[in-house]
């Protein structure tokens, strides 16, 4: 018999926005306590269908270390600027990570699904912005996270 001491943090989800087509929500994650011991934030897409609160079923996007906990959202802002575009808007992390530029989502050989609601691609920035939300940039993302995520949307489809 194996026994293991492992300790858990819970992970709670702190907000929610739908896409202008209600097909998809932006999911803001807080982590308060990650592998380097830093206050984090997770930005993960699932599909509206999906019941609230289903870590499981949300592809994660983006991920935000070091974040400020002084207020509820954790100084992030999600923000649709159309149903296939989507902007994080941070005031402080000391290191952000953009998964995917473009998000398409796994097993979707159909454009369609329930309901027909559409599963085009979203296209995913990370914006900084000062306290009055003034942009200071956006986070340029890996050249080739696209082609690896198209890439493993063709292999699950095999």
């Amino acid at each position: 018999m194996l026994l293991a001491n492992r300790v858990t943090v819970q992970n709670e989800e702190i907000a929610a926005l739908g896409s202008p087509d209600g097909a998809a929500d932006a999911v803001l994650i807080d982590i308060p306590r990650d592998a380097h011991g830093a206050h984090s934030a997770k930005v993960c897409l699932r599909r509206s269908m999906t019941l609230a609160n289903s870590q499981l079923s949300c592809n994660g996007v983006a991920y935000l270390s070091g974040v400020s906990a002084s207020d509820r959202n954790l100084g992030i802002h999600l923000e649709w600027q159309s149903s296939t575009e989507l902007a994080i808007r941070y005031q402080e992390a000391t290191t952000v990570y953009l998964y995917y530029s473009t998000f398409i989502w796994p097993n979707s050989g159909r454009r369609f699904f329930r309901g027909g609601m559409s599963l085009t691609p979203i296209h995913v920035k990370l914006v900084r912005t000062d306290v009055v939300g003034k942009n200071r940039g956006d986070v340029t993302p890996d050249p080739h996270s696209i082609y690896k995520q198209v890439w493993n949307a063709v292999f699950n489809l095999i």
